[in-house]
């Protein structure tokens, strides 16, 4: 028989900036504490957990019992603790000082109270792009793991995507694991013995380390998981199974997989992310003839050669399908220059890192740029260090007039920043507002979402989506669940199409429908905007 084959273990948790307390509470009660209550019963079982900074705050003011237990695993070296960027931001789109910033805090955050080192770190969302080693460059990140579609569009051959490889920008190195796609489609939605199966086959073709990482609310959080994996024992199963099969298959963390095994080889990975994000960042014609492209490649035998060349969009494409995006994130950019240029209060630094958390700024399966309050959560917490440098910046003036092309459109934009109000005016759009803040209450009054077309509209069109799915005990991946009876949507699906800017003046041409109002688009002859 082969050698045994390492499992090196992953699991990723976090909550959004700005998310109500009561998902906080269920997540701790149905999730986090019975993952690591059970874990503590199975001392040979030894993983690689990674919390972000929005829980780890949470838990320390709210659930003090979650840290005595994290510090208890890790005292007796059952876990290792991921660092990452604090506020869980995509570091390739924050400034690097921004960057360096998120990785120091959660490095120091973990040592202060755990006691543990950080060598590795989560990247946001598996976000990659192939400068990210050089941005990473004298932080003391050993690895980091991302998914296996950044190796296959790398070129390198699906069954040599295991182990580790390492990758460099410039001279600065970095070990990356790629994270088994199968493992995360099996793990906890199957039964252990089809996981057992198929790490024993890989063993069987020579694979030394099979690498998961995945989300840990997939572990009580997601749709009928917390009946499937606590309550109906799949947990338990798990690892009961995987102990029984120590001598063949040893789940371990991630660092101790680079301490017993060389890498690879040397790889240069292109920007990229998981599979399903890919597909979310298209617009919608596109991401449409995209999702059909992925669903007949996977029924074709060769769909492991096919994954390398069906890529998608990535995650930049967020800022360009949504306006409202880009407008958060130049608005951070903007904020992010102001604290640095006033000396980095350290107040406002934290505001500004807490203001660069994800999850707002796109869409993908979770509601994220839809939920307004986690919208609202950024520009609070944006306007708040800047309301902090404005106590020095303003000081001397009641306004500051300013002309910049702001939303990087290839248009200059005016803004306008005042003690108690910002309002910035489009020259180009009939001279609309198009962003309104007001600042004693760090409320942004035009954090109002246009009407979006979204590939998966589809399904209310065609009503696809009325399937009951399986009837087996096993819970459905959140990506398959069926979404019922979808075709009374269609009278209420409507698109906007120009934003939806503040102080606009309609010229009526005919006398207004009501109705028509309420559905109109803002561009037809009826409704014409000047």
């Amino acid at each position: 028989m082969s050698d045994k084959i390492a499992l090196a273990f992953c699991v990723h948790s976090h909550q959004p900036v700005g998310n109500d307390h009561s998902v906080f509470e269920q997540g701790s009660r149905d999730c986090y504490l019975p993952f690591l209550n059970m874990l503590q019963n199975y001392p040979q079982i030894r993983m690689t957990l990674h919390y972000t900074g929005p829980l780890l705050e949470w838990f320390e003011h709210n659930q003090p019992d979650f840290f005595d237990l994290l510090r208890q695993l890790a005292g007796r070296n059952q876990i290792e603790l991921l660092g990452g960027g604090f506020y869980e931001p995509i570091l390739p789109v924050i400034p690097l000082e921004d960057v360096r910033d998120q990785i120091k805090l959660a490095r120091n955050y973990i040592k202060t109270h755990f006691d543990s080192d950080v060598r590795g770190l989560w990247c946001a969302e598996r976000i990659w792009d192939p400068g990210m080693p050089k941005k990473l460059a004298g932080l003391d990140m050993e690895y980091t793991l991302l998914d296996d579609s950044h190796f296959l569009s790398a070129g390198i051959a699906p069954e040599d995507v295991h182990g580790y490889y390492v990758t460099e920008r410039e001279g600065c190195p970095i070990k990356v694991f790629p994270i088994d796609m199968q493992l995360r489609y099996l793990i906890p939605f199957k039964e252990p013995q089809e996981t057992i199966d198929y790490l024993r086959r890989l063993r069987d073709r020579g694979v030394r380390i099979a690498t998961y990482g995945d989300d840990g609310e997939k572990f009580g959080m997601w749709p009928g998981t917390r009946k499937w994996v606590y309550d109906d024992g799949w947990m338990q199963r798990f690892m009961d199974a995987m102990s029984a099969v120590s001598d063949e298959i040893e789940i371990i963390p991630l660092k101790d997989a680079i301490d017993a095994h060389p890498p690879q080889g040397r790889a240069y990975l292109p920007t990229a992310t998981y599979q399903e994000m890919m597909e979310w960042s298209l617009q919608a014609g596109p991401g449409r003839y995209y999702e059909d492209l992925i669903k007949e490649a996977k029924n074709s035998p060769d769909w492991a050669g096919k994954r390398a060349f069906l890529r998608g969009g990535m995650w930049d494409n967020f800022l360009a399908k949504y306006r409202e995006s880009n407008l958060m994130h130049k608005k951070m950019l903007r904020v992010s220059r102001l604290v640095r240029d006033n000396g980095n209060p350290e107040e406002a630094l934290r505001h500004l890192l807490m203001a660069q958390c994800n999850c707002a700024y796109w869409h993908g399966l979770f509601g994220g740029i839809y939920i307004r309050g986690l919208r609202h959560a950024i520009y609070e917490h944006l306007l708040q260090a800047e309301a902090l440098i404005d106590a020095s910046r303003l000081k001397k003036t009641e306004w500051l007039v300013e002309t910049t092309d702001h939303d990087l459109d290839g248009r200059n934009e005016i803004l306008v920043s005042g003690r108690k109000l910002n309002f910035y005016i489009a020259p180009h759009e009939n001279a609309a507002v198009f962003a309104l803040d007001y600042k004693p209450k760090a409320y942004c009054l035009s954090n109002i979402l246009m009407r979006h077309e979204e590939i998966y509209h589809r399904e209310i069109f065609n009503n696809e989506g009325h399937d009951q799915g399986s009837s087996s005990a096993e819970p459905l991946s959140i990506h398959d669940i069926p979404h019922g009876d979808t075709g009374w949507l269609k009278e209420v699906l409507t698109y906007d199409t120009c934003p939806r800017n503040s102080f606009v003046t309609h010229y009526l041409d005919a006398q207004p429908d009501l109705e028509q109002l309420l559905r109109d688009q803002n561009g037809t002859t009826t409704l014409e905007q000047r």
